[in-house]
C-alpha cells in the first residue's frame, strides 16, 4: 500500500508537530531547539542523565522522516541510521526497546509520539534485518500490511561490513552513549565512526548526533576532534568548533562545524533516586565518583617532603609528597594545576620526553623515589576533591602500566 501525499492543511499541522517534537515547550526537558540553530554537520549533546536528551532526538528523527513521506513513487531522503558501540546494543530486541517511549502514552498526552505524528496511521515499530519500520499492531498484537522504512541500524565495530552498502536515503545519524562508561571504548573508535559517516554520506552533507550522559573532560571523542574547550565549557552553553574537512579545487581549505552542548544540570528539577554502595556525582560541572579528600588547610599544617607534576591529555596535576608528624606516615596529596610547569621540575607525563626530570609513567629516578610512588600504587593517597581524584586516578591506570601512548587508553 503506497504512501498518499499530504494535503495542505496536513503539512500544515505537520509543521506544528515538528516544532513540539523539538521539545515540549513550556517545560524544562531538554529541546534541541538551540543547537540546531547552529547548523552544525556534528552535533555532540552531554550532560546528566534523565533530562530528557534521548528523547527530544528521538522525536526528531520521526518527525524529519515522516515530515518528508512522499507516494510510493518518490523518495525520502530524511531515513536515520542509529548507531551503538557493541553489537549487543543492537539487536532487535534493543532497539525495539530504544524506541518504546515514541509508541507509549506518556503521562498528560493522550496519543503516543508515533501515533501523534502519523494521525493514527502507525503505533509501533518493527526490526528486520538491520530496518526499522512504522507499523500498526492490532490489540492482539498482529503487524498490518502497511508498513514505512525509516531508518537503520549498525554497531561501529560493523564499519568495514557496510562500506560497499548504499544509505541514500539516511540525512540523520544518531551515536547514542558515545561517552564510554562500564565498557572500554573501541580500538580507533573514531576513525571508525568516521568511517560510517562517510559510507553514508557519499560526499554529501548529513546530520550527525552524539548523545552521551555522563562528563568527562577526557573523553576519547574529545581528544581525537581537538575539542579543547570542552574542559571549561559552563553548563547550559553551546560551543561551535571549525574544522578543517579538506581543500577546494583551488587549494583553499574546506570546513565542517562541530557544536558541543554541555545540557544544564538537573533541568527538570526533579530529583531521582539511585542504588547501590556509592553514589555517583552527576551535579556540578563533570561527574566523579568519591574520593578520599581533604582541605588546604589541613594540608598547610603538614611538612611537604617531595613534590611531582604529572600532565596527561592537558590535564596538569601537582602531587605532594607530605609526613604526618603525629602518625610518623607519610602519603601523598594531589590538587589540580592550572599553570605551566616550572622548568627543572620533576614531571611524570604521558608523553616521551628528552628532558631528564621528565619520565613516561612513574619510573623513578632513584631509589628513594621508587619507595615514594610505591605509596601511591598502595592507595596512600588524598584529592582536593572528587573530580581530581577520579581524573588523576584515570590517568594513573596509564602512568604504572609504564608503555608508551595509546589513544585507547
Amino acid at each position: 500500500m503506497g504512501l498518499k501525499l499530504l494535503s495542505d492543511e496536513q503539512r500544515k499541522i505537520l509543521k506544528e508537530k515538528k516544532k513540539k517534537a523539538r521539545g515540549d515547550s513550556g517545560t524544562d526537558w531538554y529541546t534541541t531547539d538551540e543547537i540546531l540553530k547552529t547548523g552544525s554537520v556534528y552535533n555532540i549533546i552531554y550532560g546528566e542523565r534523565s533530562n530528557g536528551k534521548s528523547y527530544a532526538i528521538k522525536k526528531l528523527l520521526l518527525t524529519d522522516v515522516i515530515e518528508h513521506m512522499q507516494n510510493q513513487e518518490g523518495e525520502n531522503k530524511h531515513r536515520f541510521m542509529y548507531v551503538r558501540r557493541y553489537s549487543e546494543d543492537v539487536t532487535s530486541e534493543a532497539v525495539l526497546q530504544w524506541l518504546s517511549d515514541m509508541c507509549t502514552i506518556q503521562e498528560g498526552r493522550k496519543k503516543s509520539v508515533i501515533d501523534e505524528l502519523t494521525d493514527g496511521r502507525y503505533n509501533g515499530f518493527d526490526v528486520n534485518r538491520k530496518k526499522i519500520y512504522c507499523v500498526y499492531r492490532d490489540d492482539d498484537g498482529k503487524i498490518g500490511p502497511d508498513k514505512y522504512l525509516i531508518g537503520y541500524f549498525v554497531n561501529i565495530g560493523d564499519a568495514e561490513r557496510i562500506k560497499s552498502q548504499s544509505f541514500l536515503d539516511v540525512y540523520n545519524v544518531l551515536l547514542e552513549e558515545f561517552i564510554a562508561t562500564s565498557k572500554p571504548y573501541l580500538s580507533k573508535e573514531p576513525e571508525k565512526l568516521e568511517n560510517i559517516i562517510s559510507t553514508i554520506a557519499r560526499r554529501r552533507f548529513i546530520r550527525v548526533f552524539m548523545v552521551g550522559n555522563n562528563n568527562d573532560r577526557d573523553n576519547l571523542y574529545f581528544r581525537y576532534w581537538g575539542l579543547t574547550n570542552v574542559k571549561k565549557q559552563k553548563e547550559g552553553t553551546i560551543d561551535v568548533y571549525e574544522k578543517v574537512n579538506g581543500y577546494e579545487e583551488d587549494g583553499s581549505p574546506s570546513y565542517i562545524k562541530i557544536a558541543v552542548e554541555f545540557c544544564p544540570d538537573n533541568v527538570h528539577g526533579k530529583p531521582g533516586m539511585f542504588f547501590g554502595r556509592g553514589m555517583r556525582s552527576v551535579s556540578g560541572a563533570y561527574s566523579a565518583d568519591p574520593q578520599p579528600c581533604m582541605e588546604q588547610s589541613e594540608i598547610d599544617e603538614l611538612d611537604e617532603v617531595y613534590r611531582v607534576y604529572c600532565e596527561y591529555h592537558d590535564l596538569r596535576y601537582i602531587c605532594q609528597l607530605l609526613l604526618n608528624k603525629e602518625q610518623t606516615g607519610y602519603f601523598w596529596y594531589v590538587k589540580a594545576y592550572n599553570r605551566t610547569i616550572p622548568d627543572g621540575a620533576r614531571v611524570v607525563s604521558g608523553m616521551t620526553s628528552t628532558d631528564p626530570m621528565t619520565t613516561l609513567g612513574f619510573i623513578p629516578l632513584f631509589p628513594a623515589e621508587e619507595k615514594f610512588f610505591r605509596l601511591m600504587e598502595q592507595g596512600k593517597v588524598f584529592f582536593c576533591d572528587d573530580l581530581t581524584g577520579t581524573e588523576f586516578k584515570r590517568a594513573c591506570k596509564f602512568f604504572f602500566q609504564n608503555r608508551f601512548y595509546s589513544e585507547d587508553v
